[in-house]
């Protein structure tokens, strides 16, 4: 599938809303063709995230954690790029099984995040690194997911992670990116910009037409 003009309308329109109520059961539906249908209209966040890592210059032994890893973009971007210590964490079973046959993550765990009761302590103060790819988004996480991302991180590491630019006002994501930043919770390392959804440019399919997308370096 190497363009968008490949896929039906009917393909891709499960994709088209994501809200939190019936979340998991749409990534049952999806599951399957997620890997498809995101390569072929451009979705460019998960090599972004795995970009900004590889630019810190990390050993490829760095523990790294990808939340929200899905079917195991930033994973698969990343082993390509020589890290071989990565954990990824998700709330979708059907998601993790195309993950794990990707054979590139060192730990997969089934986890919803962002719970009142917090991470546990195993997962606490553990990595050197933490990715985000495609999860500050509409129906997913919302500004409660910094607060994990440090949770998860040692003291020194990094968080990397992508968002769209019309979202970071919108939705309080850089309100609270500012907050941890006064309060001494991480600090700004680095931002860059990029396309995303940047073959939709000719065809628009189920509301998909490029934007610019945000990627984000802070170190705890």
């Amino acid at each position: 599938m190497d363009s968008v003009k490949d896929l039906s309308q009917e393909q891709v329109e499960e994709f088209r809303v994501f809200e939190k109520e019936g979340l998991m059961d749409k990534y049952v539906k999806i599951h399957g063709c997620y890997d498809q249908v995101m390569t072929a209209i451009g979705f460019n966040d998960p090599l972004e995230c795995a970009k900004g890592i590889q630019l810190l210059g990390l050993d490829p032994a760095t523990a790294i954690v990808d939340v929200g890893c899905g079917t195991g973009f930033v994973g698969e971007h990343l082993n390509k790029m020589g890290f071989t210590n990565i954990v990824g964490i998700d709330a979708s079973a059907e998601m993790l099984e195309e993950a794990k046959a990707k054979n590139v993550y060192s730990e997969l765990i089934e986890r919803f995040l962002c719970q009142p009761e917090g991470l546990p302590e195993e997962l606490k103060n553990r990595f050197d690194a933490v990715t985000g790819s495609g999860v500050l988004f509409s129906g997913h996480f919302g500004p409660e997911l910094f607060d994990d991302m440090l949770d998860l991180l040692k003291s020194g590491g990094y968080a990397v992670f992508t968002t769209r630019e019309d979202l970071l006002t919108s939705t309080g994501y850089q309100k609270k990116m500012d907050k941890l930043s006064e309060e001494g919770k991480w600090e700004f390392v680095s931002k860059s910009e990029f396309v995303k959804y940047h073959n939709c440019e000719e065809i628009k399919l189920a509301g998909y037409t490029p934007m610019t997308g945000k990627c984000f370096v802070y170190k705890k």
